[in-house]
């Protein structure tokens, strides 16, 4: 990656919001019958997900991975599936962000930032799978969907009891991270993202594994430690730290 591709990212996230607004703009003159389908708020909202579209598009280039776009683009059809935005919304929408790019985005690598641009409105078009994470190759998919299961009917408690009685046969605890909280936390992600769960629920289920991965350091914390150290932080704005958590929990039971 060169440092003009670097510098290319960085611009487009500080312009972001004004881009933004262009979009918006054409895209409710193309369209003005978006206005009366999903009202002022909803104006405010696409202008919100047209920054967000760019901002990850943006990381896409200063990293040099387009399946970051790619897979939000992904991402973001199906999430928008469930509020009534139809994939032609999203086409036309994507096209005037590359339109919007073309005419007002100024930089020696702007053909790398269109060229994502590209992929995106490309994956668009494809047929998405979305088939659930707990599944057979799962040695413990028995387990996690009963202990998802507590977790959706609020029982925290019985889903805690669940963990320990799993520790008390002798399950170990990465096998735990590895095959009930990652993985639950992976269909938490797929149910809401469908809308087969609330925005709440969501909220409530990570905040009790947050809960029950604390309860449980008291088993395996403190168990020697090969006088290394490690720093884990999110990046940037990002603020879902549950899967970065578990990682660096993993490094510290090795040492």
């Amino acid at each position: 990656m060169s440092i003009q591709q670097y510098t290319a990212g960085e611009s487009l996230l500080m312009q972001a919001g004004d881009l933004a607004e262009l979009v918006i703009n054409k895209q409710y003159e193309l369209q003005p019958d978006l206005l009366l389908r999903f009202g002022d708020s909803g104006k405010a909202k696409t202008k919100q997900d047209s920054i967000y579209s760019l901002n990850y598009l943006a990381e896409s280039v200063i990293v040099n991975s387009p399946i970051l776009f790619t897979q939000y683009v992904s991402w973001l059809k199906k999430l928008l599936e469930g509020f009534g935005i139809t994939q032609e919304d999203l086409s036309i929408h994507f096209g005037l962000i590359q339109e919007t790019l073309i005419e007002h985005f100024h930089h020696p690598d702007k053909s790398v930032v269109l060229e994502h641009m590209n992929l995106g409105l490309q994956q668009i078009a494809q047929q998405e799978q979305y088939a659930s994470f707990i599944n057979d190759d799962n040695p413990f998919s028995t387990d996690v969907a009963q202990y998802l299961e507590y977790l959706l009917a609020g029982n925290r408690r019985q889903a805690l009891d669940q963990i320990v009685h799993l520790l008390d046969e002798g399950i170990t605890i990465r096998h735990i991270y590895k095959y009930i909280f990652q993985i639950s936390q992976y269909e938490l992600g797929r149910l809401w993202h469908e809308g087969k769960i609330t925005v709440g629920q969501e909220h409530f289920c990570t905040a009790a594994i947050q809960f029950i991965i604390s309860s449980l350091y008291p088993s395996w914390i403190g168990n020697g430690s090969k006088g290394h150290s490690l720093v884990a932080a999110c990046v940037g704005s990002e603020q879902h730290e549950i899967g970065l958590r578990m990682l660096a929990d993993l490094f510290e039971m090795d040492g």
